[in-house]
């Protein structure tokens, strides 16, 4: 990757804060699109997908899925986030490629969400949460390989 896309990561709670008043397309239509989508739906306005893959043509959440060359020729000032971990920087230079500038029309997401943009649901769990920060706080200074494994309830997923 080169050095500079570093420059241009950004995590979910950066991405609603830049995203207030624009369109978001989300480049990569694959697991971490569909997560990240799924976690920050209720945040920005996605207008679709891109994808290099054979499925243009389908949808993730009610999005469409398309492909490069209808980014190319339909883009109309969105900000575009690559959503990709796996091919960011393939997907970054692609984009530079077809004269999208870094920091202007796309940001890349860092696959991350701070505490704060994960909706937790309830106080119980937010309590939970901070207790749990309180008490192993001594013990953060100690580096263990014994981990603590919870139950944790997904969410509904709402397809339409």
């Amino acid at each position: 990757m080169k050095e500079e896309y570093k420059n241009f990561f950004l995590n979910s709670e950066q991405i609603g804060n830049i995203c207030k008043e624009k369109k978001l397309i989300l480049f990569g239509a694959g697991a971490d699109g569909s997560r990240f989508y799924r976690r920050n739906y209720h945040r920005v306005s996605v207008s679709y997908f891109v994808d290099n893959g054979d499925i243009e043509g389908y949808t993730i959440y009610g999005k469409r899925i398309v492909d490069g060359s209808y980014l190319q020729n339909h883009y109309q000032n969105e900000i575009i986030l690559i959503t990709s971990l796996k091919y960011k920087s393939e997907i970054a230079e692609q984009l530079e490629n077809n004269g999208f500038q870094p920091g202007i029309h796309f940001w890349i997401w860092n696959g991350r969400d701070t505490a704060e943009t994960i909706n937790f649901e309830d106080n119980n769990t937010k309590e939970f949460i901070e207790f749990n920060k309180r008490l192993w706080k001594k013990e953060q200074k100690e580096k263990s390989k014994n981990k603590i494994l919870m139950p944790y309830r997904r969410t509904v997923e709402i397809v339409y």
